[in-house]
């Protein structure tokens, strides 16, 4: 059995929102200002992230980081379909704490 090829959820260069806030959450794209926390909430979650996530499979460098910052910036919105990845910080929108990660892909 082949597998299934789906549409595409977007329209090449149409990109989701960068910014939503909901409940007290703020999720927004990272910004290059994020690079710190990101970085020691990645480094502070290692054992328990990286069985779970293939692009983790080496401890992470803050240089590794700065990296995936600016291929995520150059990205937005995709060109093409190979390369649709939407990732976002969590924080609370009352304090700006990074609580999560997540990615739209």
């Amino acid at each position: 059995m082949e597998p299934k090829t789906l549409p595409l959820a977007l329209a090449p260069g149409v990109a989701p929102p960068e910014r939503i806030e909901l409940d007290g959450l703020l999720l927004r794209r990272w910004a290059p200002e994020d690079l710190q926390v990101r970085y020691d909430a990645i480094i502070a979650s290692y054992e328990h992230l990286y069985p779970w996530m293939a692009w983790l499979q080496h401890a992470a460098t803050l240089e590794r980081q700065r990296e995936w910052g600016e291929r995520q910036a150059a990205s937005w919105p995709a060109e093409d379909e190979f390369s649709w990845s939407y990732n976002y910080g969590v924080f609370d929108a009352a304090d700006g704490t990074l609580l999560a990660f997540m990615g739209v892909h």
